[in-house]
């Protein structure tokens, strides 16, 4: 969205998708988010959300909203029409979805380019964010428990 991500790196991606056999590769900023090229408070926003879904959902990943992903065609295209979130928490429920099907899903290293910083995160974003996590939560975890 605002190429704080720069999508040269979607080729080394796929290649290694290709090469290790991964059915989704998901990029991982976790080495990017250093002092001085990111807010701290959003480094603080992003780690806590990736430690709480990655328990939340026993997901393989650490990571699920970097922008940077690369799919097999055929896990996506069975996964596409089960997913019920539209916005922020969809790459959870994907994620998701991919995982309890028995896909292999790997990280892939990315970086991020200076003008990162400037990304808005709003209050409304993580109100969003984190109420359709909870009801994605609830309905695919809690909800088969029982």
């Amino acid at each position: 969205g605002d190429l704080d991500l720069p999508p040269d790196q979607v080729p080394a991606m796929v290649a290694e998708l290709r090469r290790g056999g991964w059915d989704a590769l998901l990029g991982a900023k976790r080495a990017a988010l250093v002092a001085g090229g990111y807010p701290w408070a959003r480094r603080v926003l992003s780690r806590v959300f990736s430690a709480a879904t990655r328990l939340a959902f026993r997901l393989p990943v650490a990571e699920t909203q970097t922008g940077l992903k690369v799919f097999r065609r055929a896990p996506l295209e069975t996964a596409m029409p089960a997913l019920q979130i539209g916005r922020y928490s969809f790459d959870i429920e994907l994620v998701s979805l991919l995982h309890r099907a028995g896909q292999r899903i790997g990280e892939y290293p990315v970086r991020l380019e200076a003008h990162a910083s400037e990304s808005r995160v709003t209050v409304a974003t993580l109100w969003e964010m984190g109420r359709d996590t909870a009801r994605l939560w609830f309905r695919t975890v809690v909800r088969r428990r029982r």
